[in-house]
């Protein structure tokens, strides 16, 4: 890309570099460098100080080189022994050390910290990299035994990298360095197909040749090597020196590491162990033979692992009195001399901005290049249109970079106005457009050439990369279960028992109360939902009582009258008159263009939302939904925007005072350069400001005003109210949602939940409520590092210190309040540099809100607190979350709590941690396994986002139906919820369920589907079939993930549609028996069905129809099997 002949400095610069010479370049641009560094002719490892500068030398490296650049991702920690870690950064540093293997990239980046670490040799790694090809032969348990010597962990199915699975023939496997996992069909040792498959549903997607596959993890023991390397630890352990209480602490830990060696893991967390091993290799060898070496700011980069070293001696230390370490420990980073010997091979070059000392390597040439970066025009296309001239005058090639097609005709349209008109090529007195993303331009005057990035003229937003979508919870019980029966209540699952009569069948047996089991056929698992409404274990029904009875009919008829009250309230705000916005403006879209981030497909679509409700003259009434951090706040300011445009007054209504101060700081930098008066009445304004707010309301010279409940009083009145935004209504209390309701009067209003709600609650409100949800998480955050570890005061000062030495805040969550003082004085004692402050919920209001401002203005850098940090404290400087007694908590909790930190571009980090040598309850024990879990958002994330989808649930029905819900399981109550509204619509089904009675065998074999978890979920799809092409598709998927289709799995889909096509027909049952074959009917209004009548005509010699008060269509049975009615029952039904 830009393709131009260099001249001057530059090309001199370029040509010595190339020529192998060491030089210098000082006066270039970040993004200059970059670029000079593309005119090299060679693979380009650039060194950098810190994630930020990497990635900014990443994108550009990838725009000017036009192929593919990566990060080589530095693991976090190396030091602490922990038996749950986030996998994800060491899977990323593994797949590009691949990329670079395999000679994809043109060019990597890395940091101090990256260049600091141990990697595995280029030996071990390649031992480790192999290919499967289609067409050829393998062994599959020699595939096995491959994968599992690369790391990867052998699960009942693939859905995350790292992961295998084998079900018979077939081998799935999750390479680290794809974003799709793979099938691999075998037949006897032939592999014949390779294809992709969607992680979520499993089914197939595309078919490829091979799949590669690159270790899982860093930490490559040969066989043997694991009792050599227990040899080695426990000579070291018995050298050490150190007390009692110590070397106990460090024997659990050996303990722990040795079993796991033993076992044969090659887990990541083991790679605590590398320094003692034969593993480590020069990240060198893993480099092309012309590479170049090109160090940024050698001054910044030195500083920055001067300070790496010096933390990490300081850490060891501690650590290694502590008993946490051996001493071998200490070779976890490269030894400083050996930083940059490795790289004596290769070219050098350094980037500077000033003169130093600290020259990495010293150059045989220096060269000042003419160069400076182009200015900042914020859209004042007027001045960048004179000095494109200007530029076009002096014969400078001018490109501009926007970032999409869009843009690239908006700007061509501007610079038309300022009399620029953009080429198509660029060269010497030529102007283009490019459609691509440049974070800053620049000048290079030797060379004459111009480079404006798409964020010199417009605000830029931060790029997130790929969005994620969010994951919906699938609810098919599992052995252990509380599950909910449409008739009999609350039971367990105990799991799957096949029962033969006069045929086969499959049962989920569910145990009651007493010990009274019950046998639920799995063709009927329709009639079952997993249990989700509390973290607290429900309380267990009597098989045949009354109780869930009467609790099922009073949940009923109270979510009638709430379906009813809503389904008014709905009608009468769709036939107010409200205040008609106008459309979007110019300065609206300069607006939302100044906006930082890159907006996810959800964001967009809700504002769209609430802009068509304010345009369309109705009083809006709209709830938006979304997780934390999910850009709520963002849409809520699009449309406060909107209404001052119009010149109407908006309110932001809080629960708590930090939440409305954070709005009111949020307002002011969001509405900065706009012209808009935003002002603030809560308890951190002083009387005489709150006096001067509400009397600048009552005027109109404030036009957007933050507050809590001191925006209800009676004193606060407003010039020309058009918009309410309230976050979290449900957290004020009874009086003020009176108040509330008054101020709702004829205004447009936004409320905000910061929980998410179920989609399926969401279609279940279609009708009565207006709701715009965001399931879209931002992608620009880095991933926050996950770790699950004893409790111990070495860890807490070690992740406490190294927070604060980085300048940021910590959180410690610890939920007893009657010992959180002394808890906190410790901490104080412990690490003496940490400023410490203690919240809690039963401190007085005003204690807390001041303790919590303390924290919020960086007066205070720890927080020790109770679970109230769970909603509503953004706190981006906050990047380290310790969580004590971690066990203790629910999922979904730990879920809210991590949303905590990580809110910024830097790198967060939570520890989950539980007491050491705790004897651990069943319940208690199955909690941790899930926290582990949840540390790669795996099942454990989706039963968290489960639980906090019943949080929205309540939130947006109330308190009172919360615990309805929390009674008789949300899946129940969104039925009943749906069967009240489908009422009320008129879309009441004639028959709601069907019995189906036949005599066929059908179930699902253990020899075709083994895992009993797997084949329940398999019942429950099959339970959930609706229509013939759905029962087709979900044949071509059991085939895909399975293999070939037994008759009796067949059987199953067949009786699941046609069970749905019977109560589309107003059938009540479907009977096949020997004694008799037929479907009975509701009611006589059958008669009156012409399609049924007319295919009663067309089948008269196998049916006939008997007059009664519930008819009956009697079917053939004689000269038949019973397998053959069915089917003629079957196809009677089809398409109906």
């Amino acid at each position: 890309m830009l393709d131009i002949e260099l001249q001057g400095e530059l090309k001199e610069y370029v040509e010595a570099t190339a020529g192998g010479m060491t030089t210098a370049a000082f006066g270039l641009p970040a993004t200059a460098r970059c670029f000079a560094a593309s005119k090299l002719e060679a693979f380009v490892l650039f060194v950098v100080a810190d994630d930020v500068q990497a990635q900014k030398y990443c994108e550009a490296l990838s725009l000017f080189l036009e192929g593919a650049v990566e990060v080589i991702p530095a693991k976090e920690e190396v030091l602490l022994y922990k038996k749950a870690l986030s996998h994800r950064t060491s899977q990323q540093q593994l797949r590009v050390l691949g990329r670079l293997l395999r000679g994809e990239l043109k060019a990597a980046v890395i940091t101090a910290e990256g260049l600091t670490r141990l990697y595995p040799s280029k030996e071990r790694f390649s031992e480790n990299l192999f290919t499967l090809r289609r067409d050829c032969e393998y062994d599959l348990s020699e595939c096995v035994r491959r994968l599992a010597a690369a790391g990867y962990r052998r699960e009942v199915q693939a859905v995350e990298p790292g992961q295998f699975s084998v079900r018979g023939d077939i081998l799935d496997v999750f390479p680290v360095q794809d974003d799709v996992p793979y099938r691999l069909e075998f037949f006897g040792d032939t592999l014949e197909s390779v294809r992709t498959f969607d992680p979520e549903t499993q089914l197939s997607r595309e078919q490829r040749e091979e799949l590669l596959v690159c270790p899982a993890t860093d930490f490559l023991l040969r066989e043997g090597e694991a009792d050599q390397l227990i040899e080695k630890l426990v000579r070291e352990f018995a050298s050490l020196n150190l007390e009692q209480t110590y070397l106990v602490r460090m024997n659990t830990i050996l303990e722990e590491v040795t079993t796991a060696l033993r076992a044969g893991s090659r887990d990541t967390a083991l790679s605590y162990l590398m320094p003692f091993t034969k593993i480590p290799g020069p990240l060198a060898d893993y480099l092309p033979e012309d590479t170049v070496v090109a160090v940024d700011e050698p001054k910044r980069l030195t500083d920055r692992l001067e300070l790496i070293y010096r933390e990490h001696d300081a850490r060891f230390s501690n650590l290694l009195q502590a008993g946490e370490v051996l001493k071998g420990h200490y070779g976890q980073l490269v030894a400083r001399e050996e930083l940059f010997r490795d790289f004596e091979g290769f070219r050098k070059t350094t980037y500077n901005n000033i003169a130093t000392t600290a020259n990495i390597f010293a150059p045989e040439r220096v060269f000042h290049i003419k160069s400076i970066p182009t200015p900042r025009y914020n859209s004042n296309y007027k001045a960048m249109g004179e000095d494109i001239s200007n530029w076009l005058f002096s014969r400078y090639a001018v490109a501009i970079l926007c970032r999409d097609r869009e843009t690239q005709t908006n700007v061509a349209a501007e610079l038309n106005a300022a009399n620029v008109f953009p080429r198509s090529e660029l060269g010497p007195g030529k102007c283009t457009l490019i459609p691509n993303e440049l974070s800053a331009g620049f000048v290079l005057h030797d060379s004459k050439l111009v480079v404006i990035g798409s964020s010199d003229f417009l605000r830029s937003r931060k790029s997130s990369g790929l969005h994620r979508r969010s994951t919906q919870v699938f609810t098919a019980p599992e052995v252990g279960d509380y599950v909910v029966h449409e008739t009999h209540g609350i039971g367990i699952c105990r799991g799957i028992k096949r029962l033969k009569l006069r045929f086969e069948k499959e049962y989920l047996s569910i145990e009651f109360r007493d010990g009274d089991m019950l046998y639920v056929p799995c063709d009927r698992l329709d009639e079952l939902a997993k249990f989700s409404g509390s973290e607290t274990a429900p309380k267990l029904n009597k098989l045949g009582g009354k109780e869930f009875a009467a609790l099922k009919e009073k949940v009923r008829r109270s979510v009638h009258e709430m379906a009813i009250d809503l389904q008014k309230l709905y009608l009468e705000r769709n036939q107010s008159k409200g205040y008609a916005f106008s459309r979007d403006s110019e300065l609206q879209r300069e607006f939302e263009d100044a906006f930082e981030f890159e907006e996810t497909p959800d964001q967009l679509r809700c504002v769209e939302e609430i802009k068509r409700d304010m345009e369309s003259g109705r009083v809006m009434d709209r709830l938006l939904c979304g997780d934390v951090g999910y850009g709520k706040t963002e849409v809520a300011l699009r449309a406060a925007f909107k209404a001052v445009s119009d010149g109407k007054q908006v309110a932001i209504l809080s629960p708590t005072t930090i939440l409305s101060q954070q709005h009111y700081n949020l307002c002011l930098k969001r509405f900065e350069g706009f012209g808009i008066r935003v002002g603030a009445l809560n308890r951190f304004a002083s009387a005489r400001q709150q006096d001067a707010v509400v009397k600048k309301l009552r005027e109109g010279k404030l036009d957007i005003v933050s507050g809590t409940h001191r925006l209800l009083s009676k004193d606060v009145s407003f010039f020309d109210l058009g918009l309410l935004i309230v976050d979290e209504e449900q957290r004020f209390g009874v009086e003020d949602k009176e108040k509330i309701k008054l101020l709702k009067k004829d205004v447009d209003v936004l409320t905000m939940s910061a929980t998410p709600i179920p989609r399926t609650l969401h279609m279940s409100m279609t009708g009565i409520r207006d709701i715009s949800v965001i399931e879209t998480p931002p992608g620009e955050r880095l991933p926050v590092q996950t770790y699950v570890i004893e409790y111990s005061e070495t860890l807490v000062k070690d992740a406490v210190q190294r927070e604060i030495r980085r300048g940021g805040q910590v959180f410690v969550l610890y939920n007893k309040v009657e010992s959180i003082h002394s808890f906190a004085f410790k901490l104080s004692n412990l690490v003496p540099e940490a400023s410490v402050v203690v919240a809690h919920g039963q401190m007085r209001e005003e204690g807390l809100e001041n303790a919590v401002m303390q924290f919020y203005s960086g007066e205070k850098n720890v927080l020790v607190c109770t679970t109230i940090i769970e909603n509503g404290i953004d706190i981006p400087n906050a990047n380290t979350l310790i969580v004590v007694d971690a066990d203790r908590l629910g999922l979904s909790q730990l879920y809210q709590l991590k949303g905590r930190v990580g809110r910024s571009n830097r790198l967060a980090y939570v520890y989950f941690t539980y007491q050491q040598d705790k004897v651990l309850t069943e319940n208690a024990y199955k909690r941790l396994n899930s926290i582990m879990e949840f540390t790669e958002f795996g099942s454990g994330f989706k039963i968290a986002m489960r639980d906090l989808e019943i949080r929205g649930a309540g939130s947006v029905l109330g308190r009172e139906q919360h615990g309805h819900m929390e009674k008789v399981g949300y899946d129940m109550y969104v039925k009943l919820l749906k069967e009240s509204v489908d009422e009320l619509s008129g879309n009441a089904p004639r028959v709601e369920k069907v019995l189906v009675d036949a005599d066929v065998d059908a179930f699902i074999p253990e020899d075709y589907i083994a895992d009993d978890s797997a084949r329940i979920r398999v019942y429950q799809t099959i339970a959930d079939l609706k229509t013939e092409a759905e029962g087709e598709e979900c044949l071509t998927d059991l085939k895909d993930i399975y293999g070939s289709v037994p008759e009796t799995v067949m059987n199953l889909i067949r009786i699941a549609v046609l069970r749905e096509n019977a109560r589309k027909a107003a059938a009540e049952t479907v009977t096949v028996k020997q004694s008799g074959a037929f479907l009975t009917f509701c009611d006589n209004g059958v008669w009156q069905d012409n399609r049924l009548m007319d295919r009663v005509a067309e089948w008269k010699k196998e049916c006939m129809m008997t007059i009664s008060e519930k008819p009956m269509l009697v079917f053939r049975t004689k000269g038949l099997n019973l397998q053959q009615v069915f089917e003629n029952i079957y196809n009677f039904l089809r398409n109906f």
